[in-house]
């Protein structure tokens, strides 16, 4: 895979120039690291950086719709199925009975895999977003002499950076699945617990670290204007889970409301800002 050195686009295979800005794949240079006279600025490797990983986002980042909410409401409805088809059918219902129960579970884990993986893409595209960012502001800094200026940011950021790299760690979605399968379920406990507590920790992390990169980009004289970024709510897992028991269930459907609408938020929110960092840029 290779990209514009100009504008950081994806470029197709065998190009000779970009279809998006329309320069030629390799720019002339006089001399090795130089750019030909007149020619256009070559985009540093952090701008590129930032730029591929906004465009990564229309694959990593999926907005869930609400509509899976309702898997909980389909259990019953097979539940309900399956004790009739007993009282109607006999025994022989039993093969029935333990079909529907088999598709219910699919479509629970169904559910499940599709939240794990997107917390990984997104956790994945963030990563190479913090990097891309500290790079070009580095580098930026160190062209216009201002490198001092912009030392705090930029400690901040690699803090940041350095501590979600530790805590956000991939999870594969199709080993966890499989646990969760064999444990009977028990598994799914954790499951529950890291898909409600990550995106609270997540938001609050990516918040924190894209206000120092505000901040470093007005003092080399940038703007990147943050239209509306309110942190997550923080949700109690133990309390959820004490609501779902007692509740019989019911409370699952706020559950699983939670656990999609939190990571939209959180990307709509994410995408407003780094679409106005990448016009600053």
């Amino acid at each position: 895979m290779a990209f514009c050195a100009y504008c950081g686009s994806e470029l197709e295979a065998n190009a000779s120039f970009c279809q998006v800005c329309g320069k030629p794949v390799q720019p002339p240079a006089t001399q090795p690291g130089a750019s030909a006279p007149g020619a256009p600025e070559l985009a540093s490797p952090g701008k590129i950086g930032v730029t591929q990983a906004v465009r990564m986002r229309e694959e990593s980042d999926r907005v869930m719709s609400v509509a899976w909410i309702f898997l909980p409401l389909l259990g019953v409805v097979f539940g309900i199925v399956d004790v009739a088809s007993i009282f109607i059918l006999g025994l022989g219902a039993l093969f029935l009975a333990f079909g529907l129960v088999m598709v219910d579970l699919l479509l629970f884990l169904a559910f499940w895999y599709l939240l794990i993986s997107r917390r990984n893409n997104h956790f994945r595209r963030d990563k190479l977003l913090r990097d891309g960012l500290v790079e070009y502001l580095r580098q930026e800094a160190a062209a216009m002499g201002k490198t001092n200026d912009i030392n705090v940011e930029l400690a901040t950021m690699n803090s940041i950076n350095g501590e979600a790299s530790a805590e956000e760690k991939e999870k594969s979605a199709v080993l966890w699945i499989i646990l969760d399968t064999v444990t009977f379920g028990l598994l799914g406990l954790y499951i529950l617990y890291f898909l409600t507590k990550d995106p609270y920790k997540h938001d609050s992390r990516q918040q924190a670290f894209m206000q120092q990169v505000q901040s470093a980009l007005s003092k080399l004289g940038k703007t990147a204007v943050n239209p509306s970024w309110k942190v997550l709510p923080s949700r109690s897992y133990f309390l959820y889970l004490v609501l779902s028991i007692i509740t019989f269930g019911l409370f699952e459907f706020y559950w699983n409301y939670a656990l999609i609408v939190d990571l939209n938020n959180h990307f709509k929110a994410q995408w407003q800002l780094e679409d106005s960092i990448l016009a600053a840029i």
